[in-house]
């Protein structure tokens, strides 16, 4: 579904309905504007793709390349990464390539020393700020030596045709999400916002039951509970 698309359903839930080919943004309206109908989008989209990273399932996994500077520790975090997954050295080719493991902050200078002359390539990485750490520090320069794996976090939608890269089969909860903003700003009452909110609700539970596991050939995962004392 489209902006426009999303945004027209939920006119329609709320009573506000403006013609479908109007000019978008249409700001006319004496209550909801499409401009504020498009915050409340994104803002909803953003909500969807958090109960979607919770199945596990690489819904939003994308990959870049980071090249290696001589002598240089750190190295930025590209703006629209919500979540690192994996990070590889394959400055011994593509189809060679070696997982760096994560270590904490504190303890960067307790697993390699920056010019240890036996380790010669990235082994492990931190995370400080919105930078990547490298340990070892690099001794060579070396274009696309590091390939970076990452949730990217949903784009801010303006444009009426424009689809957001939640999965079609979810934005109906997008939708609802949009609903439930207007249903605010108009202060409903109560018996209104449970309805919508109940609906939500069933919506999500879909989600979680449909989004994990779809991939059926897949490696067997256990769960494991906690116990709390």
């Amino acid at each position: 579904m489209t902006l426009l698309e999303v945004i027209n359903g939920a006119r329609e839930v709320l009573k506000d309905k403006l013609s479908p080919t109007r000019t978008f943004p249409d700001d006319s309206s004496s209550f909801f504007t499409d401009s504020e109908m498009t915050d409340w989008f994104n803002w909803a989209q953003i909500e969807v793709q958090g109960i979607l990273m919770q199945t596990h399932e690489n819904w939003f996994t994308t990959s870049t390349s980071i090249s290696l500077v001589a002598n240089q520790e750190n190295y930025s975090i590209p703006t629209d990464c919500l979540k690192i997954s994996r990070l590889e050295d394959v400055t011994g080719g593509v189809d060679d390539p070696i997982e760096i493991f994560p270590i904490g902050l504190n303890d960067k200078d307790s697993y390699y020393k920056p010019y240890d002359s036996y380790n010669t390539t990235v082994r492990n990485y931190a995370i400080h700020g919105n930078k990547l750490l490298f340990r070892p520090i690099p001794k060579n320069s070396y274009a696309s030596g590091i390939k970076l794996y990452y949730s990217k976090i949903v784009d801010t939608l303006t444009s009426a045709s424009s689809c957001s890269t939640i999965p079609n089969q979810y934005h109906e909860l997008i939708m609802w999400g949009v609903v439930e903003n207007g249903l605010i700003k108009q202060e409903a009452n109560a018996e209104a916002m449970a309805t919508v909110l109940g609906r939500r609700n069933r919506l999500v539970k879909q989600l979680m039951d449909t989004g994990e596991l779809r991939q059926v050939q897949c490696a067997r995962r256990v769960k494991v509970k906690k116990q709390w004392r």
